[in-house]
């Protein structure tokens, strides 16, 4: 699942779907109001039982403000479409190992605000929640299908869904205190931009967390290749070596990594880095 930088500077708006929004962008009684958005021209779509579904192009409801938008069809939004209805199905055993091995290296009781980039059908913000429920949640993700389902997992959640990309984050600066971001890295072809964004949006302190896959043998151009031949968009298997080095140009200080065994084609990598500390 993956929320891919768009490779351009002027991408298209995203929409958001926030719970908590009615009309005009008000907040429900008691409820959290969203910190100011991060760019302009992001439209709320109400996430209640009586909203609306998604009519291919954008959540709508009638609450929408601002200009409508939607992410260009990509590769990865197009194949993720393709594979939300199966997508729980066919890759357990890979969700479960990867995201097992995440939330066992994410410290309890600590974060008031995550962002999950990628989010998909929205398994690791409800495991996440179950962890942390006193967090407040946010997703993002470029395809429309699997934001779908995470509407429907994450019905009650105290938390948004936004369609958008990584390198876009409709969040204010210092507004999380963790990022995540699963089976994501593989898509981005600029890894760097995503990694600033999040950057961006942490609290000083906060916490990058990636997991990802990467072969166990014939890593390069040809497995590449091969990958793309059932999953278009993916861009390159990256290292543990080449992650740390891309978060710490990216200006965050890479405080974990390490490489795990998801199955006998594949490892998995795990690399944990943290913003400056400095307010």
């Amino acid at each position: 699942m993956a929320a891919p930088d768009t490779g351009a500077s002027d991408a298209a708006t995203p929409v958001s779907i926030l719970p908590q929004s009615v009309g005009g962008g008000a907040a429900l009684p008691g409820t959290y109001s969203a910190a100011p958005l991060h760019p302009a021209g992001y439209a709320p779509v109400d996430l209640r039982p009586e909203a609306d579904e998604y009519d291919g192009k954008r959540w709508v409801n009638g609450n929408v403000r601002g200009g409508s938008g939607s992410v260009g069809d990509s590769s990865v939004a197009r194949t993720y479409d393709r594979w939300a209805a199966t997508y729980e199905r066919r890759w357990r055993h890979y969700t479960d190992v990867t995201l097992g091995v995440l939330l066992d290296h994410l410290a309890a009781d600590r974060y008031g605000a995550i962002l999950d980039v990628g989010c998909g059908t929205g398994t690791l913000l409800a495991r996440l929640h179950d962890q942390e429920p006193q967090a407040h949640v946010h997703g993002i993700d470029v395809s429309a299908g699997m934001l779908d389902r995470a509407r429907v997992t994450l019905r009650g959640v105290n938390g948004d869904l936004w369609h958008g990309t990584a390198d876009r984050l409709p969040l204010a600066d210092r507004s999380v205190d963790l990022v995540t971001m699963a089976s994501v890295l593989h898509y981005l072809r600029r890894p760097s931009a995503a990694c600033v964004e999040a950057r961006r949006v942490l609290r000083p302190g906060g916490v990058l967390a990636i997991v990802d896959y990467r072969p166990h043998v014939g890593a390069g151009s040809v497995t590449d290749g091969l990958i793309r031949l059932y999953d278009r968009g993916h861009v390159r298997s990256r290292d543990v070596r080449e992650a740390h080095a891309i978060l710490s140009a990216a200006g965050l200080v890479v405080t974990h990594a390490h490489t795990f065994a998801i199955d006998r084609a594949f490892n998995g990598i795990l690399v944990l880095a943290a913003s400056s500390s400095e307010a």
